[in-house]
């Protein structure tokens, strides 16, 4: 969402950053290459998060 060289130099500087470029993809990856982003999203916050699929998100929080 912002010019390559400047997203490679942010990657460059901040440790453990991630950097993903989409092909062929404007201002709007969301909406334009929708299944990509999401997969990359899906696969940022599963790391970000530890997600452990045997965990059931299903419930909400639940008081005692």
């Amino acid at each position: 969402m912002i010019p390559y060289k400047h997203a490679a130099l942010a990657h460059q500087l901040i440790p453990g950053s991630q950097l993903e470029v989409i092909d062929n993809c404007a201002h709007m990856p969301y909406l334009e290459r929708l299944l990509e982003f999401n997969e990359i999203l899906k696969n940022f916050l599963d790391q970000s998060t530890g997600d452990d699929k045997s965990i059931d998100r299903s419930k909400k929080n639940q008081s005692s």
